[in-house]
């Protein structure tokens, strides 16, 4: 993966990269998360079922700091919070996902996110929630069997109130 992602630095006309089901973890998603900084080319990046875990879920959000390019990105079932998705073992952090929040907040050129499957929990969804009341790039977000439980329902309906 890390050679993948040295070429990525340079390519800058790859527009989408499935890479799911690859078990690049966090030192793997660390390394495109580098190069997501600089990468002029890559819209579209699906990194589903890759157990990247929070460390690694904080690097992408760090990147998506910088990016201006990719639009769509794909987290499904990447342990995102450090749980399992199947057996649900682990220890859960919002760490991760909260990294991913604060980067909505001042990346507006991704559209679509998709997080389900992450356990994100009450916690996670409200911190995304957070973002979403000043983000106003996101078109569509997957929440689905991330366990967001009726206060975090509740932070997500209530951002989507204030982000018209």
């Amino acid at each position: 993966i890390e050679a993948i992602a040295e070429a990525l630095k340079v390519n800058h006309v790859l527009t989408t990269l499935k890479l799911g089901g690859n078990n690049i973890r966090s030192s793997g998603a660390s390394a495109i998360a580098e190069a997501l900084k600089v990468n002029a080319g890559l819209t579209a990046l699906s990194l589903e079922q890759v157990k990247i875990d929070p460390s690694g879920a904080a690097a992408i959000g760090d990147a998506l700091k910088a990016n201006r390019v990719l639009t769509e990105l794909d987290l499904c079932y990447s342990m995102l919070c450090g749980i399992q998705p199947v057996g649900g073992r682990g220890t859960y952090t919002a760490a991760g996902i909260e990294a991913i929040a604060e980067a909505l907040k001042v990346n507006h050129v991704l559209t679509t996110l998709k997080l389900g499957g992450n356990n994100i929990r009450s916690s996670g969804a409200s911190a995304i929630a957070e973002a979403l009341k000043v983000n106003a790039g996101l078109t569509a977000l997957n929440l689905s069997r991330d366990a967001i439980g009726p206060s975090g329902a509740a932070a997500t309906a209530d951002a989507l109130k204030a982000n018209r």
